[in-house]
């Protein structure tokens, strides 16, 4: 991939991640929370993976976003160091509301998780801006 082709790539991953925050966000103010906690997951994610992809990598799965994310952006300080926890907590969450029948988050559960990732968000974004990707 051409750095112009990392950029666009890094750019639609970024869009992808505030639209999902934006999904996020409709679904809890819709009660709707185990998809508000899905749907911030993928926020999540595609904002990894924008950031990661400006790095010169690419993940091909979510476990191996979870495991470049550590390895490229939390170990070299770019972003919090409980980053890689609330990362893989969201991922473990994703997979209970999406796959767990009997699993049901509830609104102070929801607005918890929204809580915890703001500063992973705030984070990422601010690498992204700092990579001229973002504003």
């Amino acid at each position: 991939m051409t750095s112009n082709d990392s950029r666009a790539a890094a750019i639609a991953e970024r869009e992808k991640g505030e639209a999902a925050l934006r999904a996020a966000e409709a679904l809890r103010t819709l009660e709707l929370y185990d998809d508000a906690a899905s749907r911030l997951y993928y926020a999540v994610f595609h904002l990894v993976c924008a950031a990661l992809i400006l790095r010169g990598t690419e993940p091909t799965s979510h476990q191996a976003a979870q495991t470049l994310f550590s390895r490229d952006l939390v170990k070299p300080g770019l972003v919090p160091k409980d980053s890689a926890r609330l990362f893989a907590g969201l991922m473990g969450l994703r997979y209970q509301v999406d796959y767990n029948r009997e699993f049901c988050l509830d609104k102070a559960g929801t607005d918890a998780e929204f809580a915890s990732a703001g500063p992973l968000v705030t984070g990422l974004r601010t690498v992204l801006v700092a990579s001229g990707v973002g504003s």
